[in-house]
C-alpha cells in the first residue's frame, strides 16, 4: 500500500491543480482518468478507499505556521524567488 500512496496522492494534486477538483471531492473514475493523464498504472480499485483514507488523513493534518505575519505589512514579508526565476 505505501509503494501506491505517492502516485495516488500526485494524481490528486495534479487534478486540484490542473482541473480545480476539490481534493477528494471526485469519484474513483475521474481519478483513474487523472493516472491516465499522468501515465501511471491505475490502482485496484479495492484499495482506492485506503488511498483515500489516507490522503484524508494527510490532508487533516495540521500545519505548523512558521511565521506569524498576521499583523506585518506586505512589502515586510519576503517570499523566496523561484530557482528558475
Amino acid at each position: 500500500m505505501a509503494d501506491l500512496y505517492p502516485l495516488f496522492e500526485q494524481c490528486i494534486a495534479f487534478g486540484h491543480m490542473r482541473y480545480r477538483h476539490k481534493a477528494l471531492g471526485v469519484g474513483n473514475e475521474k481519478i483513474g482518468m487523472m493516472y491516465d493523464v499522468l501515465r501511471f498504472s491505475r490502482p485496484p480499485l479495492i484499495f482506492m478507499r485506503e488511498l483515500r483514507d489516507m490522503c484524508r488523513r494527510t490532508l487533516d493534518t495540521p500545519v505548523p505556521a512558521l511565521v506569524d505575519i498576521a499583523g506585518a505589512e506586505i512589502d515586510q514579508v519576503r517570499y523566496p524567488l523561484h530557482p528558475c526565476w
